[in-house]
């Protein structure tokens, strides 16, 4: 299993409100709520991804009794989408051999799959190839021929 989790944050801690900000929401210029809602707007918006990848472990004892272990290796923080176009300049190879084994087995499949593309060749290089390839068989039948005269096998 695969997939994108954001890590457990808790909330941040109650700031103690200022006597500026007492007096603005006891007065008619500023409500609570609108104070409120400037100071969320205020505050950047973090987010960050991370992956994780989950191995399952199933084991059957002899009494029949199945025994299932999830182990989860630690998160890896992924680069932001704003940031592909520098990531993407170099290859990224995988680390973990499962990584390198899906990757391999992706070639493996692309490689299988049937080309789209005509694999033919014009007719003056077909005849070209016919030739080379009776030149070399007329050389090496000469050259048989020339180790069975001097006794050479």
């Amino acid at each position: 299993m695969s997939g994108q989790f954001l890590p457990f944050r808790p909330p941040p801690l109650p700031q103690p409100e200022s006597a500026k900000a007492t007096a603005a929401s006891t007065g008619t210029t500023k409500t609570g709520e609108q104070h409120a809602m400037e100071e969320d707007s205020q505050q950047d918006v973090q987010t960050r991804v991370y992956k994780a990848v989950f191995t399952i472990e199933e084991t059957t004892d002899g009494n029949g009794e199945v025994k299932i272990v999830a182990h989860s290796p630690e998160l890896i923080e992924e680069p932001e989408s704003g940031s592909d176009s520098s990531a993407s300049a170099g290859p990224v190879e995988p680390q973990t051999f499962l990584e390198r084994m899906a990757l391999r087995q992706l070639r493996y499949e692309e490689a299988r799959r049937p080309r789209n593309t005509m694999l033919a060749i014009s007719v003056k290089r077909q005849r070209k190839l016919k030739m080379k390839k009776k030149k070399y068989k007329k050389l090496t039948k000469r050259l048989r021929h020339e180790r069975l005269k001097h006794g050479r096998t």
